[in-house]
């Protein structure tokens, strides 16, 4: 016991912190949000944002013709003050925007600074506006699929660590275009021309004049001919592509080619078009250009996959694909050096043949003027 040990055991409540308290009464400079009755500091609530203007998966439809909109986000901070420079602030992130990529964050202050500005560019940018303290305006967002990130962080620009102070969300720009009626619609319709003469397709075939007679009839009424409820459309085989974490898959395509991807279970075209530049990727998000030497991020459906060239050729080439990008530039650096010794080799061997061609004219030489020497 204390009288033979010396040593008091802790008490709840006594206003001394003591071997197992975090600590005891109202001391604030052990917890700063408050001690507990049961000597346990108060654990305050989470920084928390909220973009409550945009769902997710959420669909924005603009005028036919048009190809870009403004965008405006209204948001919520709960349990952190947004401050103005030099405090504590929001970092918003965009990606498929022409000008920057996702990792250009947006700093968004309010007072005493209200404004907005780019990590990269200091001022008022074209890209984003500060409206009041809760709402930022995206300007001149194209159509696609956009992930859009909220951060809060402090004032050295870290963000907050706890789940509660990021929230992304993904939203579409889609162009409500004006459907234009064509032959093969099932529509016969002449304000674009259709007739049976033109489309029999939509319009069914001429009428024909039946050239017999029958009973005191005249020429006999005209014969309709139906037209075929079904048809039979022959669709190419498109390949597939498994997209797999952990792993990286290769497809060679030619000059243009579309193939379709699976990833976690959903599946999507993507077509291909070889130029001098690199590959262009045509997706429903946007048309992205792969370069000769680097991964590059690609929004499929709402995920980012990685694509890089392995091995590139005038009218054909070898694409790698990927969920991580580490894996996908170890597969075009190793496609690199293979090309790299494939020219090396195609070199010495070009200098053999020329080496060898030169030795035989030389002979061709020294045989004919021995020939002509013994005449």
């Amino acid at each position: 016991n204390s009288q033979c040990t010396g040593i008091t055991a802790s008490a709840c409540g006594n206003n001394v912190q003591e071997t197992g308290e975090q600590c005891d009464g109202s001391d604030n400079a052990l917890c700063s949000s408050g001690c507990l009755l049961n000597c346990t500091c108060l654990i305050p609530p989470p920084a928390t944002i909220q973009i409550i203007s945009l769902l997710n998966n959420d669909v924005i439809m603009i005028g036919a013709g048009e190809n870009t909109t403004n965008v405006t986000v209204t948001f919520n901070a709960i349990n952190f003050v947004i401050g103005g420079k030099g405090g504590n602030h929001i970092h918003f992130s965009l990606s498929n925007v022409s000008g920057y990529t996702f990792n250009d964050e947006f700093m968004f202050y309010n007072t005493p600074s209200n404004i907005v500005e780019l990590n990269l560019i200091t001022g008022i940018t074209q890209y984003a506006a500060r409206i009041d303290n809760n709402t930022i305006r995206f300007n001149n967002v194209p159509l696609g699929i956009h992930n859009l990130r909220a951060r809060l962080v402090d004032s050295s620009h870290l963000a907050l660590t706890n789940a509660e102070a990021t929230e992304t969300i993904v939203f579409r720009i889609n162009s409500s275009t004006a459907i234009v009626g064509y032959c093969g619609d099932a529509i016969c319709d002449s304000s674009i021309g259709e007739s049976c003469s033109s489309c029999s397709t939509d319009c069914g075939q001429c009428p024909t004049q039946d050239s017999g007679t029958s009973g005191g009839g005249g020429g006999g009424a005209p014969k309709i001919i139906a037209k075929p409820v079904n048809e039979t459309i022959l669709i190419p085989q498109i390949e597939k592509i498994d997209i797999v974490e952990g792993a990286t898959s290769s497809i060679e395509i030619d000059k243009e080619e579309s193939i379709i991807i699976d990833v976690y279970g959903s599946s999507y075209e993507l077509s291909f078009v070889i130029t001098d530049e690199g590959v262009v990727v045509k997706s429903f998000s946007g048309d992205y250009l792969i370069p000769r030497d680097e991964a590059l991020p690609i929004i499929v459906g709402n995920r980012e996959i990685f694509m890089g060239i392995e091995r590139f050729e005038e009218d054909k080439a070898s694409i790698v694909m990927g969920l991580e990008q580490n894996s996908v530039n170890e597969k075009i650096a190793k496609g690199v050096e293979e090309e790299k010794v494939e020219e090396l080799k195609s070199t010495l061997f070009n200098i053999i043949v020329a080496g060898i061609v030169v030795l035989l004219v030389v002979l061709v030489i020294v045989i004919v003027a021995m020939w002509r020497k013994r005449r």
